[in-house]
């Protein structure tokens, strides 16, 4: 008697949405847009609400993105939609626009209530300086979607071992977490059945 393979494991990998401030040109945008701690946007790329920081400067450091760019990742994910992409696990970066990319997409897929995010710091990719990442709890604080049960390889109180990380490190460190991740999409996709849609997972990260 025939039987109907069980279906592939698919995983979606992308970059983040258009970042506020390479629409601005300007990393001093926060001094101009909280006044008093209000935030206050004065261009019509900047999002019309943003979450209360305790320090709102820290944007310049950790940006999120413009409306096009949220329009974009809605709209992306209404295209997934279409394509009958239905990512069952979504993980991310803590970066702020790798986050806020991931929530928009969801949306678009009409998922984002359904389908929390994982967020790991072993998705951001190598910097600089110190970054004011958040952890999930603040994201879950100001209404995302945030799986809190998820142990991440990194957390983001741990961005200083990103900083000035050597290129072969920041591709060990992705291997690892990609292929964390990958075996548990296979071991997934073993207990699917024939008439299972296909295990499907996005990762919301940085360009390489």
């Amino acid at each position: 008697m025939y039987q109907r393979a069980r279906p592939k494991p698919r995983i979606i990998i992308m970059r983040h949405s258009e970042r506020l401030d390479s629409v601005l040109r300007n990393a001093n945008w926060p001094q101009e847009a909280f006044i008093n701690g209000v935030y206050s946007p004065n261009l019509t790329q900047m999002p019309t609400v943003l979450p209360t920081r305790a320090n709102p400067h820290e944007y310049s450091l950790d940006t999120p993105l413009s409306r096009h760019g949220r329009a974009h990742a809605h709209h992306t994910g209404e295209f997934f939609r279409s394509l009958r992409l239905i990512p069952h696990r979504v993980y991310t970066s803590p970066a702020m626009r790798c986050v806020e990319t991931a929530d928009s997409v969801l949306d678009g897929l009409g998922r984002r209530e359904r389908v929390p995010l994982r967020i790991d710091l072993a998705l951001h990719e190598p910097t600089k300086r110190q970054l004011p990442l958040q952890p999930a709890e603040f994201y879950s604080s100001v209404n995302f979607f945030v799986d809190l049960n998820y142990s991440p390889i990194l957390s983001p109180t741990n961005s200083n071992i990103i900083v000035q990380e050597s290129r072969l490190a920041y591709y060990q460190r992705m291997y690892t977490v990609l292929k964390r991740i990958t075996m548990k999409l296979i071991s997934q996709s073993m207990k699917a059945t024939s008439s299972s849609s296909p295990p499907t997972v996005l990762i919301v990260t940085h360009r390489p």
